[in-house]
């Protein structure tokens, strides 16, 4: 499927699993540490947006130093696989984790019911900003007038280019028998040109 110069992949018939909790990020990344190690973070705060990567149990910066995700409203942790994602709430924080493998239980998370779908692969969104220099060790700068400078975790990014976050839609009908949306994975922050090649050889 080709919209727009994009190239979309469909899988028909992916169970889409989400267990959810009452959970502060740092219990819910702590739940669920090895199905997101090396995932992509991004957490917005009253101040700033962050970027790192999940190593270890920790999220990291680009300079490989913890990032402080305390002032945090809202996150997104992500990899290829699953996505987890979590909003602030007074006394903690919603979670919800999503991917096409069925977890295992988890102490304190519920499953939501399982939907059988298609899956769209190959959706993006520009990322603000052009690459301030090619990308070094897995990481590259974005720089923008109304942004300011912001290093995401991209490889192949060459001087001046874009960065794309790529995610998966989910499809199903409803009770009218139309194709509707039902869920978007986050799966990864790419370089704009590499799409292609990357969801072509995605399983």
């Amino acid at each position: 499927m080709n919209i727009d110069g994009a190239v979309l992949e469909t899988t028909a018939d992916v169970a889409l699993y989400r267990v959810t909790a009452s959970s502060t990020l740092t219990e819910a990344l702590a739940t669920w540490a090895p199905q997101l190690e090396g995932a992509v973070a991004l957490g917005w705060s009253a101040e700033r947006v962050e970027v790192g990567v999940f190593v270890d149990g920790v999220l990291i910066g680009h300079d490989s130093r913890p990032i402080g995700h305390q002032a945090w409203f809202q996150g997104h942790v992500f990899s290829s696989e699953v996505e987890l994602r979590w909003l602030a709430r007074r006394g903690g924080g919603t979670a919800v984790l999503v991917g096409e493998t069925d977890p295992l239980p988890a102490d304190g998370w519920a499953a939501l019911p399982t939907v059988t779908c298609l899956r769209i692969d190959g959706v993006t969104s520009l990322v603000w900003g052009q690459a301030d220099g090619p990308s070094e060790a897995g990481w590259v700068r974005l720089s923008a007038a109304r942004i300011g400078n912001l290093a995401v975790p991209a490889a192949g990014v060459q001087d001046g280019g874009s960065v794309v976050l790529v995610s998966s839609e989910y499809v199903a009908r409803d009770v009218h028998g139309n194709a509707v949306v039902i869920d978007e994975r986050l799966r990864t922050l790419s370089a704009q040109s590499s799409i292609g090649a990357q969801e072509s050889g995605d399983g």
